[in-house]
Order: structure tokens, then sequence, then C-alpha cells
């Protein structure tokens, strides 16, 4: 059974078929799941309990959550780093300068660090399932030669690469890791790297600089900073021209995001149509 095997269901020609066969197939999972580790399934609602009541566990929870939110779904996860992350670096900061008569950079950095940390391991976190089930699974998806070859030649490098700056294409290549079996703790271990311990810091520095407008010292990363705000329009998204660039991306995104569905479910329901 490889990948590259036809499929001999189609979710287009027998949607019903198609999506009772994946149902099945899931559902026999899960069960089996449940069957194997019954003293995991009962400790999760001990895990659920204890993070619920213990205030440090909430905390960590809830930071935590907020990566998995933010990168979880193929390209349409909640954008909390917009939305909430962000925010409160620059409120924080803001606050901490006002009230300090002789500010320090590292004072407000070390203090939102441990925060930042665990967003960006949880965003880390975020980026197995598309590993997980083109592994598991062996889904093709077109274009992602240049990205499995890639990864091929420069393993967990490549994966660090990809995850140390915002982009686009990470997704694609948690797919591509899947693809080619790189084992699951060196994805793991160098999204996380990338991620939690390259990209947030660096994040963090950049808005609590960029909301300190001077006062933190460092003078020529503050003119950097302040010269790439300069240079972001605040009104990039209105007009005609912002609204048909935010559809063009939206559509794309889904689009995405409908063909990975539609591949998943369809073998889905070939492995189970299969199955001895």
């Amino acid at each position: 059974m490889t990948g590259t095997k036809p499929l001999s269901i189609s979710l287009w020609r027998e949607p019903r078929y198609t999506l009772r066969l994946a149902w099945a197939y899931c559902a026999r999972g899960f069960c089996k799941a449940l069957q194997e580790h019954p003293v995991a399934s009962g400790m999760g609602g001990v895990s659920a309990v204890l993070v619920y009541t213990d205030p440090y566990m909430s905390w960590v929870a809830w930071w935590l959550g907020l990566g998995i939110v933010a990168s979880i779904g193929i390209g349409t996860g909640l954008q909390t780093g917009v939305l909430v992350v962000f925010p409160i670096i620059i409120s924080e900061t803001s606050a901490y300068v006002a009230s300090s008569a002789s500010p320090s950079f590292w004072e407000i950095y070390t203090q939102l660090l441990g925060r930042i940390l665990l967003w960006g391991v949880g965003t880390a976190l975020g980026e197995i399932p598309p590993y997980f089930f083109a592994r598991s699974l062996q889904l093709e998806f077109p274009g992602l030669g240049l990205m499995k070859r890639w990864v091929t030649r420069f393993g967990p490098g490549a994966v660090v690469a990809l995850a140390s700056w915002p982009n686009v294409t990470f997704d694609a290549c948690g797919i591509a890791c899947g693809l080619v079996g790189m084992p699951f703790h060196q994805f793991v271990g160098a999204t996380i790297v990338g991620k939690a311990f390259i990209k947030a810091p660096i994040q963090l520095a950049f808005f609590i600089l960029m909301a300190g407008q001077g006062s933190l010292g460092f003078p020529l990363c503050s003119r950097m900073v302040g010269w790439v705000v300069s240079y972001v329009p605040s009104n990039a998204l209105d007009g005609v021209w912002g609204r048909v660039w935010g559809g063009v991306w939206i559509s794309v995104v889904w689009c995405v995001v409908g063909l990975c569905v539609r591949r998943l479910v369809e073998r889905c329901a070939w492995i189970e149509k299969h199955r001895s």
C-alpha cells in the first residue's frame, strides 16, 4: 500500500459511500486506541481536572493552547499572535516603560519570555497533524517534490530553517517530513527549536523595542524596528485592492485545505475498503 497507488474511490463520484467508509475507518481506529490504552484514556480525565484546578497548570495550558490553535489547521488557524500575544507584549511593555524611572530591555524581556516560549512550543505542537496524517496514511500531494528533496538532503536542519521565520510553507514541510519518513522526535524537536527558541524570542524582542520607542536602549535596533514599522501601511487591507488580495488569499487557503481534506477522506476510505 503506497501513497502513489491510484485510489479506487472518489469523494466526488461517490460522496456518501466514501464518507461512510472514512467514518468507519476513524471509528474503528478510535475504539482500538481506547482498548489498547484504557489507562491513558482514564488519565486524560485526571489531567484535565488538574489543569482546571491548578492555577499554574491552567496558565501553562492557556499559553500552549494559544500556540496550538494558531498553527493547527493547515493555514486556517486562529491568529492568536496578532490577536492576543503581540498586543499583550506591547501593552505590558508600554506600562513598564511608563512606570519605571530607568526602564531596562532585559527586565521586561525576561518577564515575558516564559509566556512567549510556551506559545512558541504550542505553535510547534500544532504542526504535528499534517506530519502525522502524511506519514500514517502516505498521502501524496502535488507540488511537494522540491520540499521532499530538501528535507531528505538536510534533515532536521531544513525543518529548523523553515520554522525560524513566519512563513506559510511550513505545513508543506510537515507533510513532506511525514512522506519521507523523518522520525517523529526529529521533526517535533526541530520544529520546537525553530519556532519556540528562535522565532518567538526574536518576535518578542521586536515588539518590545517597538513599544519602547527607543527608551529601552539598543538605539540601532530600535531605529531598525521603527524603520520596518514605518514602511508597513496602517491601511494595507483597506480599499478595493486590499479586499481583493484578502479574498484571493482566503480562497487559496481554503482550496488547499479542501484538497488536503479530500485526500485524507479518500485515503481513509480506501484503507477501510481494502482491509483484510
